[in-house]
């Protein structure tokens, strides 16, 4: 969970700057784009790793492997499965 706090703190100022141009009529200079750019892309490789981190080998169905946020893969099923 650690992990993917710190891969969504580091995006923060990436999105700030491009909302920020999106709502006012700031426009940022190339120099603010590689400072926002290299930890947005140092925190995207967080939260893939930390996505991935899951080894599904370790467990015997994909329901069982748990991901960031105790999110899980599941099949839902509706009422039309159900009834077949």
């Amino acid at each position: 969970l650690l992990w993917l706090a710190c891969g969504m703190l580091l995006c923060l100022p990436l999105i700030a700057d491009g909302f920020l141009q999106l709502l006012t009529p700031y426009e940022s200079t190339n120099i603010k784009r590689v400072l926002t750019g290299i930890p947005f892309g140092l925190g995207l490789g967080i939260l893939m790793c930390s996505m991935f981190s899951a080894r599904a080998e370790a467990f015997h169905g994909a329901g069982q492997v748990l991901l960031p946020g105790n999110a899980s893969f599941t099949l839902v099923r509706n009422a039309d499965q159900e009834s077949e």
